[in-house]
């Protein structure tokens, strides 16, 4: 089966980046939890905070996935590309190199070969900038995400949730269960009860003494 996304490039002639099923698996999970704050918060956030929060390898791959997606939806909409774009160092090292094609070899190498060719603060850096540079001219063009990604695009398409888990419910009581634990707290009140009613052993002595003495006749006094 082809990786997640890969329906995504092939209009644009070229291949999905490497780490694409990983990829689609940190996008996604973003894009459940902060909904449609996803693409700000991937690119706004400093590259720093970012590689603390999530492993290098799948969060190039993540913004590589997103850029693609940015892309797609400039040339979806007529509003050209970002060929000539030069961000920063990287982004302009690449581009000297290969002018022509050099977005397609940053968004289609392996995570691995890019982080060992880069810095991967700069890089995470340059895949945000390009990003931005797409979102912006998106949005000054046509609004809202809702305007220029329609609504099965992988920007707007909710993941699917998983169904909620059942939890066991408990057996109810039987009626014998019911007697039988009716007939055990009558036994124990009734123990209960006595146990009140019955003095203490202590009492019972104090009373037999008092009981005698009353019924003793006096001493006779000494004359």
């Amino acid at each position: 089966a082809p990786p997640a996304g890969a329906e995504t490039f092939a209009p644009m002639g070229i291949a999905p980046p490497a780490g694409a099923e990983v990829t689609a698996t940190l996008f996604e999970r973003l894009k459940a939890e902060l909904k449609d704050t996803f693409i700000s918060f991937l690119t706004a956030s400093m590259p720093e905070t970012l590689l603390r929060k999530y492993q290098p390898e799948e969060l190039i791959g993540c913004l590589q996935f997103l850029l693609q997606e940015l892309r797609k939806a400039l040339k979806d909409n007529n509003l050209g590309d970002i060929t000539d774009e030069e961000p920063t160092t990287i982004a302009e090292e690449l581009r000297r190199v290969s002018p022509g094609t050099w977005l397609e070899k940053l968004q289609a190498a392996k995570p691995r070969s890019l982080k060992s060719q880069h810095d991967v603060t700069e890089l995470v850096d340059t895949l945000q900038s390009l990003a931005i540079i797409c979102t912006d001219k998106l949005s000054d063009e046509l609004g809202p995400l809702s305007r220029w990604a329609p609504e099965d695009s992988p920007l707007r398409k909710m993941p699917d949730l998983p169904p909620p888990s059942l939890e066991p419910m408990e057996p109810e009581a039987s009626e014998q269960d019911h007697d039988s634990l009716a007939g055990t707290h009558t036994e124990a009140q009734g123990r209960w009860s006595a146990s009140l009613s019955a003095p203490a052993p202590r009492e019972m002595k104090a009373t037999s003494v008092a009981r005698a003495a009353a019924a003793s006749p006096p001493a006779p006094r000494e004359m």
